[in-house]
Formats: C-alpha cells, structure tokens, sequence
C-alpha cells in the first residue's frame, strides 16, 4: 500500500511543480504586458482615461481575478510543500497520511 500511495504523492507533486511553473509564467507574461500597457497610455493620456473609466467593471473583476490567481497559487504552494514532506516521511518510514 505505501508504494500505491508514495506513487500517487509523486505524481501528484510532478503535477502541482508543472502547474506551479505554468503559474510563474503566467504571472511573467501578465506583468510584461501590464508593463507595455502602461507605456502605450503614456502616449495617449485622454483616451486612456475614457477607455478605463468605460472599463471600470471589468477592471474590478480583473482585479478579484488576480486576488483568485495569486490565492490558489499560493494554496497550491503550501500543497505542494505539504506532499514533498509525506513523501519524505513515507521514504522514512513515518508513515503518517491521516494528519
């Protein structure tokens, strides 16, 4: 049973460090394009301020968005930490899963 559920841990942590990766490039590409955005309204100050007053709603909702993105990423975070130490335990013959 501790290979079944020492396997199940591992791919569950190969899965949780791919996602957190992809997270970590998401959170890149989003602050490099924030970044260009804010350059291109630099240029154009009037009919940046009428597009974002127009856009006020979605920006708010792209805002608890980014609070959502950056929770679960966190969440997954302290899973993934969690995990690597059971399967440490596991490996020592702590075995202690309910807890």
């Amino acid at each position: 049973m501790n290979n079944k559920v020492l396997n199940y841990l591992r791919n569950k942590l190969r899965h949780n460090k791919k996602w957190l990766k992809s997270m970590e490039d998401y959170f890149l590409y989003k602050s490099i394009t924030e970044k260009a955005s804010k350059e291109a309204e630099r240029e154009h100050l009037i009919i940046t301020f009428i597009i974002k007053f127009i856009n006020l709603p979605t920006k708010i909702m792209d805002l608890i968005i980014d609070f959502e993105d950056a929770y679960t990423y966190r969440k997954m975070l302290k899973e993934t930490e969690c995990i690597e130490k059971e399967i440490e335990n596991i490996e020592k013959g702590n075995l202690r899963l309910n807890g």
